[in-house]
């Protein structure tokens, strides 16, 4: 008996010696596999600039490779003349891509820019500028590694400027730019911020177009393998601005499409520069259940907004706006922080919480009495549901950013003479 129980117990144990070494090699095998998988899904990253221009370099439809993934440019090569007009003269607002721009009739200053091709930072440089200087950097950004990679950020690190005995100045620079969101540099401290611009201070401002977080470029030899984008740059109205000349760097910051952490961020909303064309439909109400319904005509292609009817609002019942009459509009986000003095208020926050949050028993008068409670000092609603909407955006809506599927409140403005209006927009 003794030994039929050996016998089981070895039996026994050589099984699980069996099994723990087949197990081992197993694992073996399989630790094996997954470090050869890695090793073939890693991939490399390489980016660069590809090319940057400027638009005050004197040379008339330079021509940028923008193969990107948007139409009309879906080409395996697709050059744009991106300047046409450089005549030399100095720009006097921002130009768009392959569209001729205003331009003074002199020529006194001019921008430089140098790192392409095949380097990940851009060096831009002003030189002899002078208050209400207006030149645009036009840029492309090549993948030329083998697996799609995500632009983390494009960020500002460095600005210089040469003071009057010639001597420069460097400041390291550490600042995100979030497309569509206009920058303000003070030159001579190094100090970048979105708040109300400070006279005989800062300097200039950059606005960066098209290009932002989150851009996916293909690998190299894909369509789809460039990107582009521009940086439009605004000399300010400053005392101590006349001749001067400062440059800044703007540098890639990529990572592997699949690695990147996508964060929660505002709503970006791309708006055109310029004025469009504006006139009333119709109204009180309109047919998209609004105000008034706001027509926009002449509006460039490739912005949030585009030509047609629009769900509008005023924002000021003590001022007319003329049926029939086609006006010259500015659009601004209601969080731009250059809104002119007469749109500015610091209740935009709970009016775009409000629009996104409207009362399912709310009528259009009801609406229109909260927001002008809001931004025209209006009085407090008499309507219940004006009333309730004008609590919950008190309650709820201080600090509010509308988040993605949500409405944002875009100015139309046409002066301080001209009723204030807004639309509705979801980019």
């Amino acid at each position: 008996m003794r030994r039929g129980r050996f016998g089981k117990v070895a039996i026994i144990g050589l099984a699980l010696v069996l099994t723990l070494a087949l197990t081992g090699a197993g694992f073996a095998h399989w630790s094996q596999t997954i470090y050869i998988d890695a090793t073939v899904e890693t991939g490399s990253v390489d980016v660069c600039f590809s090319d940057g221009i400027s638009n005050d370099d004197g040379i008339e439809q330079d021509l940028l490779d923008c193969s990107d993934r948007n139409p009309p440019n879906v080409t395996e090569t697709s050059y744009i003349h991106v300047d046409p007009g450089d005549n030399g003269l100095d720009p006097s607002e921002w130009q768009h891509k392959g569209e001729v721009c205003a331009r003074y009739n002199k020529d006194v200053a001019n921008t430089e820019v140098s790192g392409a091709p095949c380097n990940k930072t851009l060096t831009v440089t002003l030189n002899n500028s002078y208050p209400c200087y207006h030149p645009t950097v036009f840029f492309s950004i090549d993948n030329l590694g083998t697996v799609p990679v995500d632009i983390e950020s494009i960020k500002l690190t460095q600005v210089d400027y040469v003071d009057e005995y010639g001597e420069m100045h460097v400041f390291p620079v550490d600042q995100d730019l979030v497309a569509c969101d206009t920058w303000i540099v003070d030159a001579d401290t190094g100090n970048v911020h979105q708040s109300s611009i400070i006279p005989d201070e800062d300097d200039f401002t950059l606005h960066l177009s098209q290009l932002g977080v989150c851009n996916q470029i293909d690998p190299a030899g894909q369509i789809g393998d460039k990107v582009c984008g521009d940086l439009d740059i605004h000399v300010l109205q400053n005392q101590y601005n006349e001749g001067r000349s400062f440059s800044f760097l703007i540098t890639i910051v990529a990572t592997q499409w699949n690695e990147v952490t996508h964060p929660e961020v505002e709503k970006t909303i791309s708006l055109p520069p310029g004025t469009v064309k504006l006139k009333l439909g119709a109204y009180t109400p309109g047919t998209l259940g609004t105000y008034f319904d706001i027509i926009l005509s002449n509006v460039p292609t490739g912005y949030s907004v585009g030509d047609g009817t629009w769900p509008g609002w005023c924002f000021d019942e003590h001022i007319y706006i003329y049926p029939g009459t086609t006006y010259d509009v500015t659009l601004y986000s209601s969080y731009d922080p250059l809104l002119p003095a007469h749109c500015q208020d610091e209740d935009w926050d709970k009016v775009n919480y409000m629009i996104n949050h409207k009362d399912p028993l709310a009528t259009w008068d009801d609406i229109q009495a909260a927001i002008w409670y809001f931004i025209n000092s209006g009085a407090y609603p008499s309507d219940p549901e004006a009333a309730s909407m004008v609590d919950d955006a008190n309650a709820n809506g201080d600090g509010y950013v509308p988040g993605t599927g949500d409405w944002i409140a875009v100015i139309c403005d046409m002066g301080s003479r001209v009723q204030g209006v807004f639309i509705e927009v979801d980019p």
